[in-house]
């Protein structure tokens, strides 16, 4: 199967795909570091945050408010990457204005079709032409599967927090700038 991905504004998806959103971040909820339920934002630099056994309302609201490319095969929704146009990131100033990922998600079932490298193709080419300096996302250190993707993405690490979520978890930013 192939995927098919659009990009959706701010407060633009349709409410079909919000709910196939909210499902697929409900699905994925745990396997972030820490899981989706326990942030209070996208962007929350607060990431030690135990998990409060809830679900992930709070983000969710911040994905639908952001733009975002979503990855659809035979009109299901298979994964979402979530952004922020013209963000200044203050751990990274040199890199800014950037198009800031704070979510990449891909069903479970679905992995290692290619979905997530066609959302970070599409994300890299709307970054371009949306005139920022780069791609810039965050990630932690034991996140494997996602390190090789960014890997293959030809993404740079560029920061790196140690312990910041947790003992021996590092949050690592990586970005790829426009050439």
């Amino acid at each position: 199967m192939t995927s098919t991905v659009q990009i959706s504004g701010p407060g633009e998806i349709t409410p079909e795909l919000a709910v196939a959103v909210w499902d697929l971040l409900v699905l994925v909820d745990n396997e972030f570091v820490p899981s989706l339920s326990s942030r209070s934002s996208t962007t929350s630099k607060s990431l030690s945050t135990p998990n409060e056994q809830r679900r992930p309302q709070a983000y969710y609201e911040h994905v639908l408010g952001q733009w975002n490319a979503l990855a659809c095969e035979d009109q299901q929704l298979v994964g979402v990457a979530s952004f922020i146009v013209h963000h200044q990131e203050p751990t990274l100033p040199g890199w800014c204005p950037c198009t800031y990922l704070s979510t990449i998600a891909v069903d479970p079932a679905r992995r290692q079709a290619g979905a997530g490298r066609l959302l970070y193709q599409h994300l890299v080419d709307f970054s371009r032409s949306a005139g920022d300096r780069a791609v810039v996302t965050r990630t932690w250190s034991a996140n494997t599967t996602h390190l090789a993707l960014l890997g293959q993405m030809e993404f740079s690490e560029v920061a790196r927090l140690a312990d910041h979520r947790g003992p021996g978890i590092d949050t690592v930013y990586f970005a790829r700038a426009h050439t």
